[in-house]
């Protein structure tokens, strides 16, 4: 019996490991897709200022 309730820490410390890896992973992927989320906006408005450019100088 004892053998099981030391299995079950044992689990129960690798998921807190996994959970905390994670949580890591998450933190390094946020930065990059915020970073990704201010270029297509910025890219999306550089877009419209050159074809608002490109309607004035056809006119």
């Amino acid at each position: 019996m004892l053998e099981g309730l030391r299995g079950n820490k044992s689990i129960a410390d690798e998921m807190k490991d996994l959970r905390l890896e994670t949580h890591d992973l998450k933190e390094c992927v946020a930065e990059p897709n915020a970073e990704n989320r201010l270029l297509k906006q910025a890219s999306r408005e550089w877009a419209k200022t050159t074809n608002e450019v490109f309607r004035i100088r056809v006119a």
